[in-house]
């Protein structure tokens, strides 16, 4: 691989972006609300389309960096290399700070997943501000040391004299990185408890196991960067290489999970058959084509809505229930928890004629008024 080879680059940051606007779209295409989660997901695309582009533009050009000793002296570089040379050292400041803001978009996508599984559970806010407050530390020491290591702050461009090792970005790489590491193993171990605790079937439990489990590989290629990256300082392929593969795997695993349950809904809506009476789909709110809150039949439970399927003689209606309970408990298949929407959440669909229907719509609203 030469030293300005960006194919890893591309095809990392390609599958990337296809990861986050698949997301997006999906979303569009279910016609859901936007989450936070998706919101996090789009200022990751931007930083993963900024961070590609300036990657590259730095590797066609070098940094002061990649400058070996016996060029720096003054007219033995060409004026216009010089200038990139300059330029492009000052986008690799960009670069580092874009980097940062992009791993920890994804790992608010991931979080906002995670917090949907504790939702209304008593320790809910304290677990929510003890992540948003390791989070927001550890990206601000990560910010800082990039604009802190080199002292004066032009040193980061300087070519003649040598600036000498501030420039090469080894104490931003470890703070940031060991950062990386702390919050990519709080994320990785904080769904398995409300996973251990839900009453699903071993095979859907150890699914769901194994999709939050990916960001094993996060952590791995953490360490690997941080054990590579000091060494090969001055080899900005390499630190693009390993940097790339890391914004690759920082995305498969914020996306995974939610693109798994908007592709099982989709799947089961157009692959729609009916073989008997009552069926169980996998998430309650995306088969609703309204969502209207009424009270249902029982006491303790709260009707989110509706919808019809079928021709001119059969009728099929879908209800959503979520259960109102003092104490939240796990999530389990035979009831809905809005913890865990879209993954653990299951509704109910039941053959009823239209005359049915009618009188039984007719009842409930009887009952509100």
């Amino acid at each position: 691989m030469s030293s300005t080879d960006t194919k890893a680059l591309w095809i990392c940051h390609g599958i990337a972006l296809g990861l986050c606007t698949s997301r997006v779209v999906l979303r569009k295409v279910r016609r859901q609300a936007f989450t936070a989660g998706d919101y996090w997901t789009m200022l990751a695309l931007v930083a993963i389309a900024l961070r590609a582009t300036l990657n590259d533009i730095i590797l066609a050009g070098g940094t002061t960096t990649t400058i070996k000793a016996n060029l720096r002296p003054p007219g033995l570089l060409a004026p216009d290399v010089h200038d990139r040379v300059i330029l492009n050292s000052k986008l690799n400041l960009v670069n580092r700070l874009t980097v940062t803001t992009l791993l920890w978009s994804l790992k608010m996508v991931v979080l906002d997943l995670c917090r949907r599984l504790i939702s209304k559970t008593p320790k809910e806010d304290l677990i929510r501000y003890s992540f948003w407050g390791v989070f927001a530390v550890t990206y601000l020491a990560g910010q800082l040391a990039v604009l802190l290591e080199c002292r004066p702050f032009y040193l980061y461009w300087q070519i003649y004299p040598d600036p000498g090792k501030c420039v090469n970005g080894n104490a931003w790489l470890i703070t940031y990185e060991v950062g990386n590491l702390i919050t990519d193993i709080m994320l990785l171990i904080f769904p398995f408890p409300v996973l251990f605790a839900a009453k699903v079937h071993w095979k859907k439990k150890t699914q769901l196991c194994s999709l939050f489990s990916i960001g094993v590989f996060l952590v791995a290629v953490s360490v690997v960067r941080i054990v590579q990256g000091v060494p090969n300082a001055r080899t900005q392929l390499s630190r693009t290489v390993w940097g790339s593969v890391e914004t690759l795997f920082a995305s498969i695993v914020a996306q995974v999970p939610t693109m798994y349950t908007l592709l099982r809904n989709t799947k089961q809506n157009s692959s729609y058959q009916p073989p008997e009476d009552t069926y169980r789909l996998a998430s309650a709110s995306n088969q609703m084509s309204r969502t209207r809150v009424r009270r249902s039949g029982k006491g303790d439970d709260i009707e989110l809505g509706d919808k019809a399927f079928g021709g001119s003689d059969d009728h099929y209606q879908a209800r959503g229930y979520a259960e109102r309970t003092i104490s939240p408990r796990p999530a389990d298949a035979g009831g809905e928890n809005e913890s865990t929407k879209g993954i653990l959440v299951t509704v109910d669909i039941t053959q009823v004629d239209k005359g049915d229907a009618r009188q039984r719509i007719t009842e409930v609203s009887s009952q509100d008024s």
